[in-house]
């Protein structure tokens, strides 16, 4: 990891107009520049591998990926994946100093308040107290038949349910005590990671498409066949993966350019960082269309119009470029747009556009999910204000649920996390989420407002991490994604890039570990 440089060498990190923390800004010739403060990339070290705390989380997130890609509880996967993230939670709290965990405490007091009241629902409760809960009639009436009257009862109507989400945080909560270690840089360098894994989950669905319905390269044996789920068990989340990682991958190639030299020099070269650009784009769409996801359509939609104008692609020296030029790079955001609805056309001719296909047959009478929810707002009147448990919508939706919605299916959740807290968690749940969107909301003004800071990387890093939660909100109107360990996980290292681009100090970790923070500390530009 590169070592902080001295005040003196300010002028030496400014980023030049093509790279990121290419020293370009000194006058002094490249030849003969001493590469000797420990920057791996730089000398020729691959980046993982000069970063070991950065090669742990990778590849921690790539397990994740790999076994948690479903939100279901009887998945065998997760005999493998819980173990070992109460593992490498014990781990990173044993190696975690208390001034890296006071750099992201705010994160840090979310996350033990959501754990502590899970495990409060999880306490067991005088026969007085849970018998006077709202909805725990039929409880109390079983137990004076079967002579259990007396017995002490947690908060929770299915308590294993709720035991099963306790251990559900324990992943996010891994991948939080590992990332709160890294350095500012290796931090950023993290969405080089999620963009890999984003790259394998979409050349999976594309084989799981060319495999067929029923093919070995489906990851989960509850699944959508047929369509393209990635490393997924839900086409939705697949979709969701695809459009959260746009703006991620603007700010990525913002500072990695894709370059062609002809030249030692620099003198002469092809930027085709717009033009990947428009590939990204362009191969978005029908990725969604694949996977036949008909809200991963319109949040890929809402996600390629709002990155473009918020992140528009990296551009050279604004007052050195003539209206000729400027109009060029509009061109590719253009053809990326033409190029999409062109393959868009192509797969509704073929009927392979499921997305489009889903939506222009939906009948809301007939959805299952919309028909679910009028009995659950009256679940959540009945069980407010305390809620029946966290977790524990499926069994507790059995108890009530209406007898002309029997059906063969079954609703495992309310298809609205928003719903969902409101009836497991109650008012409290509601109280600890209206945090979390009045902390996006003030992320976001401080983001509009943070004139000083816009020139960072890390600014915007936190402008793509505010889109990326954004469109996990709006996906979780009508979806639950964020019950899959491996959204949960990708959810922690986009509030970690929010704190961080939001900090109004700066911070460094020097090669022994140690954090400093300072109001005047130089950031690491190196991306």
């Amino acid at each position: 990891m590169p070592a902080a440089p001295r005040p003196s060498q300010r002028h030496l990190c400014n980023p030049g107009p093509a790279r990121m923390g290419n020293w370009q800004a000194s006058p002094q010739p490249r030849r003969g520049r001493s590469r000797s403060s420990g920057s791996g990339a730089r000398s020729g070290t691959p980046p993982l591998v000069a970063h070991p705390r950065l090669l742990v989380l990778a590849i921690w997130l790539a397990v994740i990926f790999a076994l948690g890609g479903s939100s279901r509880p009887d998945m065998p996967s997760l005999l493998v994946l819980r173990p070992a993230s109460i593992l490498m939670t014990g781990a990173g709290l044993w190696t975690l100093t208390g001034a890296q965990a006071a750099r992201f405490k705010r994160i840090f007091g979310f996350v033990a308040a959501t754990m502590a009241l899970i495990a409060l629902h999880l306490v067991p409760l005088p026969p007085a107290v849970w018998s006077a809960l709202p909805g725990r009639e039929l409880i109390a009436e079983i137990d004076q038949a079967t002579g259990l009257a007396g017995a002490w009862r947690p908060l929770s109507m299915a308590p294993p349910w709720t035991w099963n989400a306790l251990w559900f945080m324990f992943t996010p909560l891994s991948v939080l005590v590992h990332a709160a270690q890294l350095s500012t840089g290796e931090l950023r360098k993290l969405g080089g990671v999620l963009l890999l894994l984003g790259l394998v989950s979409a050349l999976l669905g594309i084989a799981q498409i060319a495999g067929g319905n029923g093919g070995s390269l489906y990851l989960y044996s509850v699944t959508h066949t047929g369509v393209s789920v990635g490393l997924f068990a839900n086409r939705n989340h697949q979709a969701l993966l695809l459009a959260t990682l746009v703006p991620i991958a603007l700010v990525w190639l913002r500072h990695h350019p894709v370059l062609i030299r002809f030249d030692q020099q620099d003198t002469r070269k092809v930027d085709l960082t717009n033009a990947a650009v428009a590939v990204l784009l362009g191969a978005l769409f029908p990725l969604v269309l694949a996977s036949g996801s008909r809200a991963g359509l319109a949040i890929a939609i809402v996600s390629v119009v709002v990155s473009l104008v918020v992140l528009p692609p990296r551009r050279a020296n604004r007052e050195a470029q003539s209206k000729a030029r400027r109009g060029r790079l509009l061109l590719w955001p253009l053809l990326a747009v033409l190029g999409g609805l062109a393959i868009t056309g192509i797969a509704l001719k073929n009927d392979r556009a499921l997305s489009i296909e889903r939506l222009v047959e939906l009948d809301p009478r007939k959805d299952f999910r919309s028909r679910v929810l009028p009995p659950v707002f009256l679940m959540i009147r009945h069980y407010a204000p305390v809620g029946s448990g966290i977790g524990t919508f499926e069994p507790v939706y059995q108890i009530d649920e209406p007898d002309e919605l029997l059906d063969p299916e079954y609703a495992n959740h309310v298809h609205s996390d928003w719903l969902e807290v409101a009836l497991t968690a109650g008012v409290p749940g509601l109280l600890l989420l209206g945090c979390a969107v009045v902390a996006w909301l003030v992320g976001a003004w401080r983001c509009i407002s943070a004139k000083s800071r816009r020139q960072r990387p890390e600014h915007e890093l936190a402008i793509a991490g505010l889109l990326a939660i954004l469109l996990t909100g709006i996906a979780s109107i009508t979806d639950y994604p964020l019950r899959t360990p491996s959204l949960s996980a990708v959810l922690v290292v986009l509030i970690l890039w929010i704190d961080l681009g939001l900090s109004k100090q700066g911070s460094y970790q020097t090669d022994d570990g140690a954090t400093t923070i300072a109001a005047d500390a130089v950031p690491d530009h190196s991306f």
